[in-house]
């Protein structure tokens, strides 16, 4: 009997100190994990509405923002139009759309204009066949400026395609939706134009056809735990390098912003506007 007593007390003391251990492995992982600034920002991989795969890694080399949200989140909808306009500043997007369209206009002119320079040296060259005899020389020259003037046009045209071209991005702005259906995110981001990289759930069908593909997707509900978000929205920045700088939760001014981006490498001067009552 004193045996068996024995016995129990020792396998209910082995017990405990394995409890014990694994209690402390998993804070230890979890500690090891958790987001903090000058800490590494944790990788994940997730799709967006076009079902394209996009991991957090793959845009190292340029800074991030880091953005959580929900539609259900009323400063979340406040903010969003907030950090679209950011965005587009720091990275030209209104100038280069004005430039290639500005482009497009002149090309459209040069290309009217030779267009009616050729139907001129047509009428030229028919004027010129009721007498053959003697404008032979002038239809051939003809026929060239015709073809040099159209030559430059497609320079022309090949020149602007080459402006027109998307310069490489300043800043890259991610925002993750927390657990939502992903139509439903991506229907609520279109009506209120928002352009920015929106990552969702991918579809169970998605999901299957990857990991036959050899690529494992997360889910945001791991991401938000991940990134130990507690409330709604929470915005981490994160430098060329990977690593978070700056973690704020709650709305985001353009003051704080400011101050943020320059944290990241990134000098943004918020557009203040005028009183008209002064």
């Amino acid at each position: 009997m004193k045996t068996l007593i024995r016995n129990t007390k020792s396998m209910r003391t082995n017990l405990t100190l394995l409890l014990i251990a694994f209690t402390l492995i998993l804070t230890t992982v979890s500690f090891a994990q958790r987001p903090t600034v000058g800490g590494p920002a944790n990788d994940f991989t997730l799709v967006n509405a076009t079902g394209e795969v996009i991991s957090l890694s793959d845009l190292q080399g340029t800074p991030v923002i880091l953005n959580f949200w929900a539609t259900w989140c009323v400063p979340c909808r406040e903010e969003l139009p907030f950090f679209q306009t950011t965005y587009d500043e720091i990275n030209g997007v209104s100038e280069t759309h004005e430039m290639s369209n500005e482009m497009s206009e002149s090309t459209s002119e040069k290309t009217t204009a030779s267009a009616e320079e050729a139907e001129s040296s047509q009428d030229a060259t028919v004027s010129t066949d009721t007498t053959r005899s003697t404008d032979t020389t002038r239809s051939t020259d003809t026929t060239r400026s015709t073809d040099t003037t159209s030559e430059n046009a497609d320079n022309t045209m090949s020149d602007t395609i080459e402006v027109s071209e998307e310069p490489a991005k300043k800043l890259h702005f991610v925002i993750v939706n927390n657990n939502e259906d992903g139509e439903k995110a991506t229907a609520f981001l279109e009506e209120i134009n928002i352009t920015l990289t929106s990552l969702i759930d991918a579809t169970k069908d998605e999901r299957t056809a990857l990991a036959d593909a050899g690529t494992e997707l997360d889910k945001t509900i791991d991401v938000v735990k991940n990134y130990r978000v507690r409330g709604m929205p929470t915005t981490f920045y994160i430098d060329a390098d990977g690593i978070i700088q700056v973690i704020k939760q709650g709305l985001i001014t353009p003051q704080s912003m400011q101050q943020d981006l320059a944290k990241i490498g990134i000098d943004w001067q918020p557009v203040i506007e005028e009183d008209n009552d002064s």
